[in-house]
């Protein structure tokens, strides 16, 4: 099993204090310029280092925890920023955002498993199983349609989270009526799945009852907070550690359900 390069534009979301992003660096069941497809749970959760393009033989400028959401893998970013070298990548990415500059994203892997077949009329190969051994910004890319979103210097303020929550929440609607609408006409047009759409769709199945576990919890953490922090009776003391509990449960999902 070979060590194989593979380059994604990077669309980073939300970091949630210094140091930190988020990036979508592979887009799942879709035709790169390697002529690859990425299946559904060929990333699923690991951790990788954050390299300096590629650079082996230099210091890793901090680590990535991945994940899939959708049709999409991501890599939760940690730079190490007590190194000069993790500063100058940090503030490279956080420049050529804020200067509207396309940032691209790669990463090295070691296939697990795969197989050759056709997809949409393509021959292409089938990654199903993938160990990533690093993720780095770099020039150029292989991926298709991904972009750079955001990318934080400093944690967010309350308002930010609420005024954040409160737009996914908007999206999630959003998105919740168009399928439905979308069910309705392939059912009345009596139209299936083909097995490609079938996966997407049974990915999108698991991840959704996972952030409703999650959802629960900070609902509940939500209802605890507003119970016990009315500000006649509220022990500061408490309060705090209430609030500490509920960013918890809000960063496990906050940028996720988008």
């Amino acid at each position: 099993m070979g060590r194989n390069p593979k380059s994604f534009t990077a669309e980073i979301k939300l970091g949630d204090e210094v140091g930190r992003g988020l990036a979508v660096f592979s887009t799942l069941n879709t035709v790169d310029l390697d002529h690859d497809v990425t299946l559904p749970g060929a990333f699923g959760s690991q951790k990788a280092k954050l390299a300096q393009a590629h650079r082996w033989d230099a210091p890793n400028i901090g680590m990535a925890e991945i994940r899939e959401v959708g049709n999409e893998a991501l890599a939760d970013m940690k730079f190490y920023l007590d190194m000069p070298e993790a500063q100058s990548w940090y503030s490279a990415l956080k420049n050529n955002f804020e200067n509207g500059v396309p940032q691209e994203f790669s990463y090295g892997f070691t296939v697990l498993d795969s197989s050759f077949g056709e997809f949409d009329g393509q021959q292409v190969r089938f990654l199903k199983d993938l160990k990533v051994l690093e993720i780095s910004p770099v020039m150029r890319g292989a991926g298709i349609d991904t972009r750079l979103l955001d990318m934080k210097s400093e944690q967010m303020t309350l308002e930010q989270q609420f005024e954040y929550v409160e737009a996914s929440l908007a999206e999630a609607a959003i998105f919740l009526d168009r399928e439905k609408a979308l069910a309705a006409l392939r059912g009345k047009e009596g139209r299936v799945l083909s097995r490609a759409n079938r996966t997407r769709l049974g990915s999108m199945s698991g991840r959704l009852q996972e952030l409703m576990t999650e959802a629960g919890k900070l609902r509940a953490d939500i209802d605890t907070l507003l119970r016990e922090t009315d500000p006649d009776s509220a022990d500061p003391e408490k309060t705090a550690n209430l609030f500490a509990q509920y960013q918890r449960t809000l960063a496990r999902i906050g940028g996720h359900i988008v």
